[in-house]
């Protein structure tokens, strides 16, 4: 719950959603506007994220997203906020409030 408040709050602030979890594991769900970036290959992709926007990290039950999280502060420190889901996202929750707030700028 918590991470899907700070993702509502921080969205229009341009908040990058890594999903970090092994390619073996890696589910059809996801999080509208993610980037897919194993944790394992995240400090040789480290340049395919954004400079200077808040990070939320995650997997699929918070284990990947935990052991990624120290990987990305270690090389890339430009990035203001960097966090991490602990636990199962709510895909379904933030992807419908992300098309809500579309339909209501359109």
């Amino acid at each position: 719950e918590a991470a899907l408040e700070y993702m509502k709050e921080t969205y229009t602030q341009g908040l990058v959603i890594i999903n970090v979890v092994p390619e073996e594991y890696k589910q059809d769900e996801a999080f509208t506007g993610s980037i897919y970036i194993p944790y394992t290959e995240l400090e040789a992709r480290k340049d395919e994220i954004p400079v200077e926007t808040p990070v939320i990290l995650h997997c699929n039950r918070g284990r990947a997203s935990a052991l990624a999280y120290p990987i990305l502060e270690e090389c890339r420190k430009d990035i203001p906020v960097l966090s991490y889901i602990d636990g199962e996202p709510l895909y379904d929750r933030f992807n419908a409030w992300v098309e809500e707030q579309n339909a209501s700028s359109d």
